[in-house]
């Protein structure tokens, strides 16, 4: 939250046509002065009812200025920081962090929980526009002030920003990254301008227990997966794809070759077998749960099983073993990845 100090009072000269301003500092909590807002006040004694306007129009122009995201709070804000959280550089984050251990910036009890916001999807200094970044540090900010401040840190490399957590003992529970990144991207659909919106994702970590940089860099190759994936407007959460992270960094040609095998691909561009592909995608993202799959495509149990066999049959391997459902479930994710990458032009291959 942005702090409005008391006006400061500049006298004026009318001899030299110089008139009288009063300078209002902003600044955020425990931060010094990091902007200073210009009041002009050209006619007149300077009397307490008319400080107390300025102070008025000062609290107003900063409300608006927040709602449009051009007040960002400069803590962590420097592009060394961001681009150590943005590359996800352990010796790097565990350097900073630690740092911020010792200052006394960031408080914990040994629990750690790192959500990374992509607006649009895609870790590029270059991709985002002034508008954009404004709204990705308001939101970003507005997340934070949700948290004590010595126990959230956040930082912010081009069209990403993160949010660093060190919940108190008493809010450590399993849910409580889906339940942060819920919150986050509620904020974000709320904040959709004339219900414009622009892609984003939501990345959360595990709650890790040790080093902080590890939730930093859990964060991080969750969105790197799902840029590589092409998803938008989505939470992706370590837990759940964490497993599978490393594919985003693969070549093209590797995956094609050494991961999509010809009866998946064919059963991809199979168009009449698309109730197969919906079913075994569901099928894996569950783990195998052939109850829950029947409930979430309103089939009954025998249809899923059915399906599930005709599958197994085109792919000859057997989904109801730990190590089918791993082949299938790389093979899906890597041709998902490869199209999205033919999809933007990108054939990024080994390197010779």
């Amino acid at each position: 939250m942005t702090l409005i100090s008391a006006p400061v009072y500049i006298g004026g000269s009318v001899a030299l046509g110089i008139p009288s301003t009063l300078v209002i500092p902003l600044h955020s909590p425990g931060a010094a002065p990091f902007l200073l807002l210009w009041i002009t006040c050209a006619h007149g004694p300077l009397s307490s009812e008319r400080v107390e306007n300025v102070s008025r129009i000062a609290e107003a122009t900063v409300h608006a200025l927040e709602t449009a995201g051009l007040l960002v709070s400069p803590e962590w804000a420097d592009d060394h920081v961001g681009r150590a959280f943005a590359t996800g550089d352990l010796e790097t984050l565990d350097m900073l962090l630690g740092r911020a251990i010792r200052e006394g910036r960031l408080q914990h009890d040994d629990a750690f929980v790192c959500l990374a916001l992509s607006m649009p999807a895609a870790i590029d200094a270059e991709s985002a526009d002034p508008a954009t970044r404004g709204r990705l540090a308001a939101l970003t900010n507005r997340f934070a002030e949700a948290h004590p401040r010595n126990r959230c840190l956040i930082a912010f490399s081009g069209s990403v920003s993160f949010a660093l957590l060190a919940p108190y003992p008493r809010d450590v529970h399993t849910a409580l990254p889906e339940l942060l990144a819920t919150k986050a991207a509620d904020l974000v659909f709320r904040s959709r301008p004339q219900g414009i919106d622009v892609p984003w994702l939501v990345a959360a970590s595990t709650v890790v227990s040790g080093r902080a940089s590890a939730a930093v860099w859990q964060a991080r190759q969750s969105l790197d997966l799902g840029d590589s994936l092409g998803w938008k407007h989505q939470v992706i959460r370590w837990d759940s794809t964490g497993h599978m992270s490393g594919l985003a960094a693969v070549p093209t040609n590797i995956l094609v070759h050494h991961f999509v095998s010809p009866s998946l691909k064919w059963l991809l561009e199979d168009e009449s077998a698309s109730g197969l592909v919906e079913t075994l995608r569901a099928y894996l993202t569950t783990a195998g749960n052939v109850k829950q799959v029947a409930a979430d495509l309103y089939l009954h149990r025998a249809t899923v099983y059915h399906r599930i066999r005709k599958v197994e049959e085109r792919l000859g391997i057997d989904l109801f073993s730990g190590s089918g459902r791993l082949e299938a479930h790389a093979g899906l994710l890597a041709a998902d990845i490869v199209a999205s990458r033919l999809a933007v032009g990108d054939r990024r291959t080994t390197p010779r």
